[in-house]
């Protein structure tokens, strides 16, 4: 009997850990597709299809995960893009912006604010070595 709940436990233990693996193996698929189309409007459909997931269930994944929101994500990765180009190049800023996808410059500005704490016109002065 006791050789039995070993080897059951073992099995589970197992099971776990693959149930781990893949996990992680999804989270790295969703970060990847997400920086391979940061220039497009990015919502948790595409992205499931794109994995092979059920959207709802790849947003809690990748919330119990990482510990942010997929949406939360997205924008982190945009706006450290944008945080790239607006001091690497000489963009116009509302291009910077519908590069990424924000078609609404306000939207964009706003949640840069947000994120950084200063607008992208103050965040280039204060950065932009070019």
């Amino acid at each position: 009997m006791a050789a039995w709940a070993l080897r059951l436990l073992a099995k589970t233990h197992a099971a776990l850990l693959d149930r781990q693996r893949d996990a992680s193996a999804v989270i790295a698929k969703i970060q990847s597709f997400v920086q391979d189309h940061l220039n497009e409007e990015l919502g948790r459909d595409e992205i499931a299809k794109a994995v092979y997931r059920n959207p709802a269930y790849l947003s809690r994944l990748f919330r119990k995960e990482t510990g942010m929101s997929l949406t939360d994500y997205i924008a982190q990765a945009k706006i450290e893009r944008a945080k790239r180009l607006l001091t690497d190049t000489n963009d116009k800023i509302s291009n910077i912006a519908e590069g990424l996808g924000y078609m609404h410059f306000s939207y964009f500005a706003k949640l840069f604010k947000k994120v950084t704490g200063v607008t992208p016109q103050d965040y280039r002065k204060k950065h932009q070595s070019i």
